[in-house]
């Protein structure tokens, strides 16, 4: 979830405009990308910081959301927030999705970065990153202690990290637990 401030901090600036680009693969180029129909937009995108691997899923406020096309396929979502004032501070959220199976189920720890970009018309005034960590984490293999591994229904979160302490030298064992969906995604 994403949540962006605009403040002009009493400065009278008209015609205020936040633009964020969500790419759902690994790069972005502007060339031949195509609006839906009947829209228009009066900035060049190649002055936008995308962000990869992430869709528009929902949010509040004054957001539109337009989706960007590059040879007939759905490319990005471009996000259109509109209705900001300059008297007041204004806030509004949204949710992404990751859409890159190497983030969401990657077995590590990554950082989502998001760029809200503000304008004033068609004038670039400012832009803004923010980053949250992800983590990826659906398959984790833990070894039990050797006590626990003798009675792993009424003893399962003994682990241990200790080779010495999970190996059992009577009967030459290790017992390893696998974790699957660690990281409790919806499947």
């Amino acid at each position: 979830k994403w949540t962006v401030e605009v403040d002009t901090r009493g400065q009278q600036i008209e015609n205020l405009v936040v633009y964020d680009l969500l790419v759902y693969g690994t790069a972005f180029s502007p060339t031949g990308i195509t609006l839906p129909e009947g829209i228009t937009i009066d900035i060049d995108l190649a002055d936008l910081t995308p962000q990869y691997n992430q869709s528009y899923v929902s949010g509040g406020g004054n957001i539109t959301k337009h989706t960007l096309s590059q040879d007939g396929k759905a490319v990005a979502d471009l996000l259109v927030v509109t209705g900001l004032s300059y008297e007041t501070k204004n806030t509004f959220s949204f949710t992404s999705q990751i859409r890159n199976p190497d983030i969401f189920a990657g077995n590590k720890n990554s950082t989502v970065l998001n760029t809200a970009t503000l304008y004033s018309g068609t004038k670039k005034l400012n832009h803004a990153t923010a980053g949250v960590p992800y983590d990826g984490t659906v398959l984790k293999k833990s070894m039990l202690s050797r006590t626990a591994a003798l009675d792993p229904i009424n003893n399962p979160n003994g682990v241990t990290s200790n080779l010495s302490e999970g190996f059992n030298y009577q009967d030459k064992t290790v017992v390893f637990r696998l974790n699957v969906n660690v990281n409790g995604m919806d499947f």
